[in-house]
C-alpha cells in the first residue's frame, strides 16, 4: 500500500500498540549503506526512537543480494508480530518477494528515494507493506501501475498458460481448415467461441500487463523526495518537537541529492523553502523575533538556512 507521510502518526500508533503483544518489543531497521541521505534519515529515526525508549536493531546492506540474505536471516521461520523498516532500499523490488516464504505476521515499512517504485506496492488492499510517497515527489502515484492478479503469476504458471493458449489457437486453426472459407454467420460464431477460450484470453491479458509494466520500468532509474524529508513528520511526532537534531540531517540529506544532481532545480527550491519555513517557525526563533528590540536581528546561536554557492 502506498501512503502519504501525513499518515505516519496513524501507522505508528498501530505499531506502538503491537509492541505489548510482540515478543520482539522493538523494530528491525534495514538500511542502504550507499548514500549520505540514508545516514541522515537513520539519525532522525534513531533520535525519535530513543526519545520514546523503543528498542531497535539496525542492519546495513549494500545491494539486493545482501538485502535478501539479511531478510532470510532475520525472518526465516518467524511468526512473531514484528515491524521491519527499510530505509532507502526496497522500493525498486517488492519487499515480500525478497522475504522468506515462511515469514508471517511481518509488517514492512519502506522509505526509499530510489525510483521507479515497484507496481506491486500500488495495492490499496495490502496491509502488510507500506511504502511512503509524498504528494510533491517527482514520481506521482498516478504514474505507478495498479497491482493486479497477473503480477503474481509464477514462471511455471506463465509457461502453462502459454502452452494452453497455443493449444487453443491450433484447435481453432484446425477447425477453420476443416470448414473451409466460413460464411459471415459462421465467422461470427467462431469469434464468439474465441472470446470464450479461457487460456487465450488470459494469455492476452498477461501480455498486455507485461507490456504496461515493461514500458513503465523503461522510464529508467531516478530519485524521489529525499528520505530525511519523508521521515521528518514521523521524527517530529516521536520527538514531540522540532530542533536541530531533526533539521540538520534534513538539510544535509537535501543537499546530498542536490550536489549529486539527483533532483531538479524546481524540486530543490520547493524543499529548500519548506525547510527554511520550518526553521523560521521554530519556537525559539519566533520567541526571539517577537521581542521588540530584536526585530530583524538573529543571534548567532540560532539556526538559519540560507542559499549558498552551487557546488554541483
Amino acid at each position: 500500500m502506498i501512503v502519504r507521510p501525513e499518515d505516519w502518526q496513524q501507522l505508528w500508533d498501530v505499531i506502538d500498540d503491537e509492541f505489548s503483544r510482540s515478543a520482539e518489543k522493538g523494530l528491525s531497521v534495514i538500511f542502504s549503506a550507499q548514500e549520505v541521505e540514508t545516514v541522515c534519515a537513520m539519525k532522525m529515526l534513531q533520535a525519535g526512537l530513543k526519545v520514546r525508549d523503543v528498542h531497535f536493531s539496525t542492519y546495513p546492506v549494500e545491494d539486493y543480494t545482501q538485502l535478501r540474505a539479511t531478510m532470510n536471516t532475520l525472518l526465516n521461520g518467524s511468526d512473531e508480530l514484528r515491524t521491519v523498516f527499510l530505509m532507502n532500499c526496497g522500493a525498486g523490488a517488492f519487499i515480500k518477494d525478497l522475504a522468506p516464504p515462511s515469514a508471517t505476521n511481518v509488517r514492512y515499512v519502506v522509505v526509499d528515494s530510489h525510483r521507479p517504485v515497484h507496481p506491486k506496492y500500488n495495492d490499496a488492499n495490502d496491509t502488510d507493506c507500506f511504502l511512503f510517497l509524498a504528494p510533491d515527489d517527482p514520481q506521482q502515484l498516478e504514474e505507478i501501475p495498479v497491482r493486479n492478479e497477473y503480477d503474481d503469476i509464477t514462471e511455471e504458471e506463465r509457461a502453462f498458460l502459454e502452452q494452453e493458449a497455443e493449444r487453443e489457437k491450433q484447435e481453432e486453426e484446425e477447425q477453420l481448415e476443416r470448414d473451409g472459407s466460413p460464411s459471415p454467420a459462421k465467422r461470427r460464431k467462431l469469434e464468439q467461441q474465441q472470446d470464450k477460450q479461457q487460456y487465450r484470453q488470459q494469455w492476452r491479458k498477461l501480455k498486455d500487463r507485461e507490456k504496461l509494466v515493461r514500458e513503465y520500468l523503461e522510464m529508467g532509474s531516478s530519485y524521489g523526495k529525499p528520505t530525511p524529508l519523508v521521515m521528518q513528520p514521523l521524527a517530529e511526532a516521536l520527538m514531540g518537537k522540532v530542533d536541530n537534531t531533526l533539521l540538520w540531517p534534513a538539510c544535509v540529506g537535501l543537499t546530498d541529492q542536490w550536489i549529486h544532481q539527483r533532483l531538479s532545480s524546481q524540486h530543490y527550491g520547493i524543499w529548500y523553502q519548506q525547510l527554511k519555513d520550518t526553521v523560521s517557525s521554530n519556537d525559539v526563533n519566533q520567541a526571539y523575533a517577537n521581542q521588540a528590540n530584536n526585530i530583524g536581528k538573529m543571534p548567532s546561536g540560532l539556526p538559519v538556512i540560507s542559499a549558498e554557492r552551487d557546488y554541483k
